[in-house]
């Protein structure tokens, strides 16, 4: 049976209602199911999801009084979504300047998952679940580079061959930076994938030797 392909994207409807997380799954014949409402936030910063062992789990970014909390919510066997929860082990993000979109992502690297952010500092940060479901204590991505974090606009990741993959918005420089988290746990220092500065749309491919 071919694969069904899920997916989830959030919007408010009108200025004055709530933002909403909507999802809808595409069949393998090409047919796409009737759009659900998931859950209503006032004010959810942004999320991001992965499927593991054929589920949907969403990870959100859910401000909280004067802090940031990340929370997370993995949509039953049925179908159904239970309210998300802040995710076990990390303590929430002090507020320092409000975020905007496409401050995280989220990549299942082997069986576990990984996060990384944006925090209100600017900083990249990054965490593991573990196989408790606990998170691991976030670390800084590829810290002490040449390029100043809170220049970090947006950001992307995914699983490469076994590895944890980051790309990242340099709004400064009008480029994309590159890292990737090394089975020593140690980060690669950040590349550029765009070198032209030009504003538009792109692809490219990073090949086995690294360009």
């Amino acid at each position: 049976m071919a694969e069904t392909i899920h997916a989830a994207t959030g919007f408010p409807r009108r200025p004055c209602e709530r933002p909403e997380v909507l999802q809808t799954a595409r069949y393998a014949n090409g047919k796409w199911a009737p759009t659900k409402q998931l859950f209503k936030s006032w004010s959810f910063y942004d999320f991001t999801d992965v499927a593991q062992n054929g589920r949907l789990r969403l990870f959100i970014e859910q401000p909280s009084g004067r802090d940031v909390t990340l929370e997370e919510t993995t949509q039953k066997p049925d179908g159904s979504w239970p309210a998300p929860t802040p995710m076990h082990g990390l303590a929430p993000v002090p507020v320092t300047s409000k975020p905007t979109r496409n401050y995280l992502a989220a990549a299942v690297v082997g069986t576990h998952v990984h996060l990384v952010y944006i925090d209100t500092n600017g900083r990249l940060m990054h965490t593991m679940e573990q196989s408790n479901g606990t998170w691991t204590a976030p670390d800084q991505v590829a810290p002490g580079g040449a390029y100043r974090n809170d220049w970090f606009q947006s950001l992307s990741a995914a699983s490469v061959g076994g590895g944890l993959q980051v790309a990242a918005v340099d709004q400064i420089h009008r480029t994309v930076l590159h890292t990737a988290l090394g089975a020593n746990g140690r980060w690669t220092q950040w590349s550029n994938v765009l070198t032209n500065g030009q504003i538009a749309q792109y692809h490219t491919i990073r090949s086995a030797n690294g360009h």
